[in-house]
């Protein structure tokens, strides 16, 4: 279950009977409710109503009902100002250089998420040429068109062709951010994420406009050769089986779950300290509104090459008058992948890559098994100085 605090101050937060009395819903009975965050059989299983009562049990559903008819599907501040909960179109922004596999991969992702459901998503590739593997750059291309081809007028998703620009991550997701509306619920996402329905629904309640942002902490896999190597798990000689399916399950179990749930299962990792770590330092992946992006001036988009943006950005929102929110991921899973630090980076940022390619590559329990198996890593031999009696 997810809690969510109503923002306060301007503009104000609807509360009390006055504010049902405005929205019409306490005397409509019209008005279908239903729980965002649970599936009907947990509501129905929180309590069983056969084992009351009857008189409690009236009471019991009577209040449900009142409850029911006056929980309204959207906030609204004054004739103008309207705070949808449940119905809002997110914006996924995906900057994008080369590695069509991954592509590829999260296309599939993106596919049984939003396409082949009723989510409100829409998704703005930024789309750049990357010069060690410039054949991606059309193949990529093709492969929107693919979905395009695939899927109807409301489900496109959108491409913006840098072509041979320098790619800078702030640059790019800024021209993504040109194609959205000032009132537009914003999403920057990488293509190494993996994400479900429960991504999706922590986005729309955890961003506020007008008061909030949503800096979720992502989980962070380590490699898989450590968390699978026998020298990381296990001390030589030792029988013990260390192998480990990185994925949650082999075969997803169907019975008795719905298309959703199953799905879910399917994106979700098994969330484990032996596999990965949350990445309390990525401030990369965010959710904003326009309006509140450009309140705070952006991105600084004199920063060229890896890393930094999403850092200042983050310490911008910090000072500014929008609350930062911060927690805990577990639906949105960066897949591991090699990083390769250039050493022509800013020294800030080339420490801050090197801080990230070491801590994705295993756990302290892996490292530590690793130098009591390779001791000559932390002591290596010396040779014998000559003449030395």
């Amino acid at each position: 279950m997810d809690i969510r605090e109503l923002p306060l101050g301007d503009p104000p937060s609807p509360d009390g009977d006055s504010y049902l009395e405005s929205t019409g819903a306490a005397s409509r009975g019209d008005v279908d409710y239903e729980d965002f965050d649970e599936s009907n059989k947990e509501q129905n299983g929180f309590l069983d109503l056969n084992n009351i009562n009857k008189p409690l049990k009236e009471a019991w559903e009577s209040g449900l009902m009142k409850l029911q008819n006056n929980l309204p599907k959207a906030l609204t501040w004054g004739a103008d100002k309207e705070y949808p909960i449940y119905d809002r179109r997110i914006n996924f922004i995906l900057p994008l250089a080369g590695r069509l596999d991954i592509f590829i991969r999260f296309m599939k992702n993106y596919e049984e998420v939003v396409l082949k459901t009723d989510e409100a998503v829409t998704l703005i590739v930024v789309l750049y040429l990357d010069g060690k593997n410039p054949i991606d750059y059309k193949r990529s291309e093709n492969l929107i068109d693919y979905y395009n081809d695939n899927y109807s007028s409301d489900k496109q998703v959108k491409a913006v062709k840098m072509g041979s620009t320098t790619f800078s991550r702030g640059a790019a997701l800024t021209e993504g951010i040109k194609l959205c509306e000032p009132e537009d619920l914003m999403f920057f996402v990488d293509v190494d994420m993996m994400f479900n329905f429960d991504t999706l629904r922590r986005i729309r309640i955890n961003t506020i406009k007008y008061y909030q942002v949503y800096f979720p902490i992502v989980f962070s896999e380590y490699n898989p050769d450590v968390v699978n190597g026998e020298d990381y798990n296990k001390f030589k000689g030792d029988n013990v089986d260390t192998k480990t399916d990185l994925g949650r399950y082999d075969n997803i179990p169907t019975e008795g779950k719905t298309e959703r749930e199953v799905t879910n299962l399917k994106y979700t990792k098994r969330i484990h300290d032996d596999f990965g770590y949350f990445r309390q330092y990525g401030f990369g992946i965010l959710s904003i509104y326009k309006s509140d992006f450009e309140s705070v001036g952006g991105f600084n988009l004199t920063i060229k090459g890896w890393g930094m943006e999403d850092v200042q950005l983050f310490e911008t929102l910090i000072k500014s008058n929008l609350t930062v929110f911060r927690i805990a991921d577990d639906s949105l899973v960066h897949i591991f992948h090699s990083v390769d630090c250039d050493k022509s980076l800013e020294a800030s940022q080339y420490t801050m890559c090197l801080g990230t390619k070491a801590s994705t590559y295993g756990s302290d329990k892996h490292m530590a098994y690793y130098m009591l198996n390779h001791p000559d890593v932390l002591w290596p031999p010396t040779e014998d100085k000559k003449g030395a009696s």
